[in-house]
């Protein structure tokens, strides 16, 4: 393989731009629309529908009890856990 000439350094935005915009994978660019001023703001996401992940705490003793027991079921830490979860729900543990 030849090692070909250093390529010129642009310093031209707009020619810049438009080698950008020429390439095979760019995507088209739309016009910029103004918003209408009594328009309301739409979400940005969509409500997740189904099951919501979370963060939580759990002390490293009960994180090892719950992985080891997980494992005995076969099922992972998060399907333990939202199991638990049910059933302590379901019944009232913590009434």
């Amino acid at each position: 393989m030849a090692i070909g000439k250093r390529p010129k350094i642009v310093d031209d935005d707009a020619a810049f731009q438009k080698f950008v915009e020429r390439a095979p994978g760019a995507a088209p660019k739309e016009p910029d629309r103004p918003k209408e001023v009594n328009q309301p703001e739409q979400p940005k996401k969509k409500p997740r529908k189904g099951k919501q992940p979370i963060t939580i705490t759990i002390a490293p003793e009960l994180l090892r009890k719950v992985d080891s027991a997980a494992d005995a079921q076969g099922m992972s830490r998060a399907a333990y856990i939202a199991m638990a979860l049910s059933y302590a729900v379901h019944h009232g543990i913590f009434k």
